[in-house]
This record gives structure tokens, sequence and C-alpha cells, in this order.
């Protein structure tokens, strides 16, 4: 898909005038409006740009020789699944599906359903021995080698959230999910994440996930498809978040955006491709999923029964250090 620019796009891009809710605020753009969007846009679009071109890249061909078979299928899919050890998987379960039962049941009450609603970020200091047992479980699979060696350099752990999806959720969100565990509409929720780097993530069930439990779904290969600058035109608009009016007077090739399945359907081109190509990541055995956040995923559409998960997320090893020590010391003169 080529924009105005000349800069191909690689993902299904939107047509805002075939989306009924989009009618109102196309029809109340003049100039005043185009301008007002632009000038949010472009110098964000700018930082964001400088930003990855100083980032590290990924280099495609590397070898290692430790954690290379990770390391290989992240580069040539996007994605690994590993199956922790049994005691690592136990240690972390015990810790973890307490919390996520007690948030499934809040959400069973809930009439009015959020994302932010089934997912608790957990904090270093209240939650240490989760934070070490997770740290332990991807050295031991090789997963924070692969990582370091994928991003260009040395990631650590920074943050784990708990999320929980449960069927009725799912409901909610997306109306009756079928049988290939697909919703009503079958580009709902592809995205792409809106941070540049590290480009690495990583998953945990802390259920049994097959298909009906709304397992990881990725788009093998998506993560080399994109360009530099359909994924900073995508992401700026992620973070900036303009108000609908002003999003949609951008021109068409700044007007995309990371989160993208619900503003198109099968019909528009290069979705069709996406439906067909997109593998569940799940294997019965396995729980540790490892993912270029580059490539087209989603997930969390439960048909039956509930998926509880750790979210994992990755920063400069050489800062992490210092920030635990200021989290450290800040929950002690809290306390104090």
């Amino acid at each position: 898909m080529q924009a105005a620019d000349g800069h191909t796009f690689a993902l299904p891009m939107a047509r805002y005038e075939a989306l009924d809710w989009a009618g109102p605020f196309l029809a109340k753009i003049d100039s005043e409006t185009r301008a007002e969007a632009l000038s949010a846009f472009l110098p964000a679009f700018q930082d964001r740009y400088l930003q990855v071109l100083r980032s590290p890249q990924t280099e495609f061909d590397l070898r290692i020789g430790e954690a290379d078979d990770v390391l290989l299928e992240l580069q040539r899919e996007g994605f690994a699944l590993r199956a922790m050890d049994e005691r690592h998987r136990s240690r972390i379960r015990e810790l973890v599906v307490p919390m996520a039962r007690e948030m499934e049941a809040r959400l069973d009450t809930l009439a009015k359903i959020k994302f932010s609603d089934g997912q608790i970020v957990l904090d270093f200091v209240a939650h240490q021995p989760i934070y070490a047992a997770v740290e332990d479980a991807l050295r031991e699979t090789g997963a924070l080698t692969a990582f370091s060696a994928y991003a260009g350099r040395p990631v650590g752990l920074l943050r784990l959230a708990v999320q929980v999806n449960t069927a009725r959720e799912t409901l909610k969100k997306y109306g009756e999910i079928d049988a290939q565990g697909l919703p009503e509409l079958k580009t709902s929720y592809f995205h792409v994440d809106s941070n540049d780097w590290p480009n690495v993530k990583a998953l945990i069930y802390v259920s049994d996930v097959e298909l009906d439990q709304g397992p990881f779904r990725y788009v093998p290969g998506s993560h080399r498809i994109m360009g530099a600058f359909e994924a900073v035109v995508r992401r700026t608009n992620d973070k900036l978040r303009q108000r609908p009016h002003l999003f949609l007077a951008l021109p068409p090739e700044l007007g995309q955006h990371a989160n993208f399945g619900d503003y198109i359907n099968e019909m528009t081109p290069g979705a069709e491709t996406l439906i067909q190509a997109e593998r569940a990541v799940c294997d019965g055995a396995s729980d540790l999923v490892m993912f270029d956040n580059n490539g087209v995923h989603r997930g969390g559409m439960v048909r039956q029964g509930h998926r509880y998960m750790l979210q994992c997320q990755f920063w400069h090893e050489s800062k992490l250090a210092d920030l635990r020590r200021k989290e450290l010391a800040k929950a002690g003169a809290a306390s104090a």
C-alpha cells in the first residue's frame, strides 16, 4: 500500500469514511482542524523518529551460541514458545494464581469492563518474590540471553503485570468467538505495540491455555514487514491519543494507528492475508511466549473458562539496578 509521500505501508490502511462512528466527526473537519491536528502530530512524530534512528537495531543473522534456538525463532518467525521446568512453573503459579482468581471474581461483578479492569501492574517492592521467580525462569530458558542479542543491547526484566481474561469479558468486548478462536469482527484487536525499544516482550501463561482459552496469536514474519516510517506513524498516534475529530483530520498516510484492527475489516486490502497467516501460540504444554512486538498480534479472546497470564516488559539491564534502588528507598521512606 503506497502512501502519498512514496512510503509503502505494509499493514492494512484504515478508510475511516467507511466507519459509521466516524461520519459526524469527518463532516466537521475544516482547514483549521487539519492544521491543529498536524501541529500536534508532526513534532511528536519527529521526536519519535529520531529516537528510533538512535536505537539499537536487530541483526537478523546474528548467532551467539547460547540460546541460539530461541534467537533463531525470534528472527525467523517473530515469536518462540517454550515450556518452563516444573520448579519455575509451580512457583510462579503458586504466587500469581490466587491474585488472578481475585481479579476474575471482581470482573464477574462488573457490568461494563475496561481493559484496565483485567490487568494489575505488580510493584517490584511489594512483589519481589514474583519478580525473582520470573527472572530465574527467563534465565533458565535462555530468554534473557536471546532477548539481549535480539534487542542489540543487554536487557533485564523491568515490569510485570497480571492479566485476566474470561469468557464473559470476551463476549462483552468482542461478541461470540468461533471455533477457530476468532471474534465476530475477524480483524478485531489486531495491533503492534506502541513502544520502539526494546522490541521484545514475554508472556507467561499461569493457567492452562489452549485454543478456547484465548491464547496469544501472532502473524509469523510480520515483525519484519513494517518500515520505520510506518511504525513511527502508527505509534505516534497511539501515544498522542488525539480527540477523534483531530485524529481523523490527519492525511490518510499519517492517520494510521498501532491498534489498527478495529478500524478495518476482512474486506480491507491486506487484512485477509493477516487473518489466514495468523497462528494461535499454544501447544498444551508450553507456557512461556517470547515475541517481537513489531509483529501483528492479539490475544485474550476466551471462548470457555479463563486465561491467567503474566506480561513481562524489559529495559536496559545497566539501568535497572539504579531503578530498583530508588524503588526500594522510596518504599522504605514511605513506611518510616
